[in-house]
């Protein structure tokens, strides 16, 4: 019935229900606890709230209008419109877990694609249909090298984002394992296989994490070492898919699991998620992995077909026995994922890839014109993102830059100290010669215009 007409019989749907009043359908409700309802304003026509919620949204920042060089695992790539019509089918986008196989064939199929793209792009041997995103996928990681392998010590950069610290750390918690930062060389912003054996021999470790881009978009060239640095803990590492395209897959280095944030592909930016998080390990450690695992099989008459295989979650398990108690997954997400890949094909992955690259190499070209910057801040391989030194304060820098229409990345100052003022800028393939121009023209104009106090201070306690 249409709330119009609902309106206008409010008295006698009252009268049905033997209400006097709208209160009276909150009598049971003590009124000491009741909220009041006061400076809430009365209720708006469809049409005035469409228009003040884009008033609102206009104040925004769009990644689309702006020159943006946003990164730190988010990237503002282009999205074909065939993926929105796929993602988009009601057969998809309605879908819920497929415990049905009979008529979740299509979600089944898509999710085992999924998984045998992410499978190729790692060299693991398992891949699950997805975590909730790329740090929690790191946390179930750390849990599951946790069941491996006795321990109390599980490695960690100092290179890592502090938000996917603070996730992790988090899972961990329940648990006896306690994290240890390896330092990175000042010089590379890399770890060194030294480094990380001499934190292996202190502590006795459940496993170690290295991920490659790090937090600083240097590739880590480390990754052959670690196994044996480790001492042969579990390794888990961290990538960024759309590198994979180009690089050696982390089970040819040893790595036990891996794991990745797959919004750089197929995924929108959308206000920071949701995203589809990556999991694979090697087939040994396949029964102590989180999630669940779609497996292709026959049906009674031969064909094939694709059905749940494994799932480890305590609700189809002893709940002693459970792996993780995740729930509902981005299956969505990991659709456009693969949808995306699907898409470009293998060669299109790789020079897409190629084109982050060279994108990235262009921007660092531009800004290091600029007086006063170091770009890039580490003598390190990087993939499309990178760490640059400015004159001035970095948060500063970024507000004033938003007000020319430019996102200069994100400032990493406040969670790496030690370098002074830093900005780390990713480049994508809508990265245009353009953007690059706006983005070296608005630092330059807006290093100048620096406070004096604050460019002699960043001289004076500042970095590398």
């Amino acid at each position: 019935m249409p709330y119009a007409a609902n309106a206008a019989r409010k008295d006698e749907l009252l009268a049905a229900i033997g209400a006097k009043s709208i209160d009276d359908l909150f009598v049971d409700i003590p009124a000491a606890v009741r909220a009041p309802l006061k400076g809430v304003p009365n209720g708006m026509g469809e049409g005035d709230v469409l228009a003040e919620a884009n008033e609102i949204l206009s104040r925004n920042i769009n990644a689309d209008d702006a020159a943006c060089f946003l990164g730190q695992g988010f990237y503002n790539r282009y999205l074909s419109p065939a993926l929105r019509s796929i993602v988009s089918r009601s057969e998809f986008y309605t879908a819920y877990t497929p415990y049905q196989a009979e008529i979740s064939q299509g979600m089944l199929q898509a999710c085992f694609e999924y998984q045998s793209i992410v499978g190729e792009l790692t060299g693991m041997d398992s891949v699950n249909t997805s975590m909730y995103d790329g740090p929690t996928a790191l946390g179930e990681a750390a849990r599951m090298a946790f069941r491996i392998k006795d321990g109390d010590t599980f490695l960690i950069p100092r290179a890592i984002h502090p938000d996917k610290k603070s996730i992790l750390k988090n899972y961990l918690t329940g648990t006896p394992v306690k994290l240890v930062e390896v330092p990175f060389d000042p010089a590379t912003g890399q770890l060194t296989a030294e480094a990380l054996s001499a934190a292996a021999g202190k502590h006795k470790l459940v496993g170690a994490y290295i991920e490659s881009p790090n937090c600083f978009g240097v590739l880590e060239e480390v990754l052959p070492e670690a196994k044996a640095a480790v001492g042969g803990a579990p390794l888990v590492v961290g990538i960024d898919p759309l590198a994979q395209a180009v690089l050696e897959p982390p089970a040819s280095f040893g790595a036990d699991i891996v794991v990745g944030e797959g919004q750089g592909i197929g995924i929108p930016l959308q206000f920071g998620g949701p995203t589809t998080g990556l999991f694979g390990c090697r087939k040994e450690h396949t029964r102590k992995m989180p999630g669940r695992i779609i497996g292709m099989t026959k049906d009674r008459t031969g064909r094939r077909a694709f059905c749940m295989t494994l799932l480890t979650r305590e609700q189809h398990i002893r709940r002693s026995k459970a792996m993780s108690n995740i729930c509902t997954n981005q299956s969505l997400l990991s659709l456009a994922f693969a949808a995306h890949c699907a898409l470009l094909g293998r060669d299109g992955l790789a020079k897409l890839a190629q084109t982050n690259m060279a994108n990235a190499r262009a921007m660092v070209d531009a800004l290091k014109a600029i007086p006063g910057l170091r770009a890039p801040l580490f003598k390190a391989p990087y993939f499309n993102e990178v760490t640059i030194g400015v004159p001035c304060d970095a948060g500063w820098l970024q507000e004033v830059c938003f007000e020319d229409g430019v996102v200069p990345g994100v400032p990493l100052a406040k969670a790496f100290p030690e370098l002074g003022e830093t900005l780390a800028l990713a480049a994508t393939e809508l990265t245009t010669g353009q953007a690059i121009s706006r983005l070296k023209r608005s630092i330059e104009v807006r290093v100048k215009q620096a406070p004096k106090a604050q460019v002699a201070a960043t001289a004076k306690g500042g970095g590398r």
